[in-house]
């Protein structure tokens, strides 16, 4: 068994890095237009769920 690989395991690294960072890009909606609301808790203990709303 010879020594561990680094240059191999970095590169690796780097291209799966790169590779998630591409995939968010291209899969991830566009939400600039969108208002978040967050939920909120009722005075009977029911909470709402949180939502996002076009402006």
């Amino acid at each position: 068994m010879g020594s561990t690989p680094w240059p191999w395991l970095v590169a690796a690294a780097g291209v799966l890095v790169g590779l998630s960072l591409m995939a968010t890009a291209v899969f991830h909606t566009d939400n600039r237009g969108d208002r978040y609301i967050p939920g909120q808790a009722a005075p009977d203990g029911h909470v709402t769920d949180s939502r996002s709303e076009r402006l």
